[in-house]
């Protein structure tokens, strides 16, 4: 009899001790996902791998592409603990999520997710929705302009190029001394200084060297950056401006390609 009752005892005892070691979180309507995150989107895992991280030993890293960015700008690599224990995500190369992610820590540029974030498989439903519906609910939710004033607005942005050798000696000099370089230590981007007199509309320009035979020039009319450009990644930088006195305005540049691949106004 005392032996049933300790082998009894020991069974119950083991899966105990699990769930104080599992992740908890409790689940939440899709709404309050959307509200806490900094990037929302469904995205396919391209690749995945552990790397060394300093405080946390280590950690996944995902390469992904974005078919449909709901909320915040284009990345394309996102971080997750490695223990599903710590609430880690699991995924692998082909498997498609619905992504929600902010950064690793106040400041940082690093996108982290994890299953308390409302993160999980494209295959999966909300506490609210189901599986089907998930994709209709968060294009409701998505802050997207109406397309009259997306389009005036998108009139005041332009990229140009210039050959490298017609740069004048104040474009020159911007780039060279410019501290906004990218994490590749090899492209660099550089704000010109406006004149002390101009006549309105006012012009801010970026210069964008992408170490081709041309540089690349964002031209932002009546829009001012009350902060310097940041680079996303090797190829990505996000630029942030107002137009008037309350039109706030998010942009993602390909350098590469010379392109605008995100835009949002609010």
């Amino acid at each position: 009899m005392n032996n049933a009752f300790i082998r009894l005892a020991i069974i119950l005892a083991v899966p105990l001790h699990l769930s104080l070691e599992a992740c908890r979180c409790e689940q939440r309507p899709l709404e309050a996902y959307f509200e806490s995150a900094t990037l929302v989107a469904l995205a396919e895992i391209q690749g995945a791998q552990t790397i060394p991280d300093e405080m946390r030993g280590e950690r996944n890293a995902f390469e992904i592409r974005i078919d449909t960015l709901y909320k915040g700008f284009q990345v394309d690599r996102l971080y997750s603990a490695t223990s599903t224990a710590a609430c880690g995500v699991t995924a692998g190369p082909g498997d498609r999520l619905w992504i929600f992610a902010s950064p690793t820590d106040p400041g940082s540029r690093e996108l982290w997710i994890d299953t308390c974030s409302g993160t999980r498989s494209a295959r999966d439903g909300f506490l609210d929705l189901a599986p089907e519906r998930v994709a209709e609910s968060l294009r409701s939710l998505s802050p997207v302009p109406e397309n009259e004033v997306h389009s005036e607005i998108l009139q005041k942005i332009r990229l140009l190029k210039i050959n490298r050798d017609r740069l004048d000696q104040r474009q020159a000099n911007a780039l060279q001394s410019t501290e906004l370089i990218a994490p590749n230590k090899a492209y660099r981007a550089a704000v010109l200084a406006q004149p002390k007199i101009s006549r309105p509309p006012r012009i801010t320009r970026v210069l964008i060297d992408s170490e081709a035979s041309e540089i690349g020039i964002l031209e932002l009319h009546s829009i001012i950056l009350p902060q310097s450009p940041e680079w996303i990644n090797e190829k990505l930088l996000h630029v942030r401006g107002v137009l008037g006195q309350d039109i706030r305005i998010e942009l993602v540049i390909d350098v590469e390609a010379n392109a605008l691949v995100y835009s949002r106004f609010d």
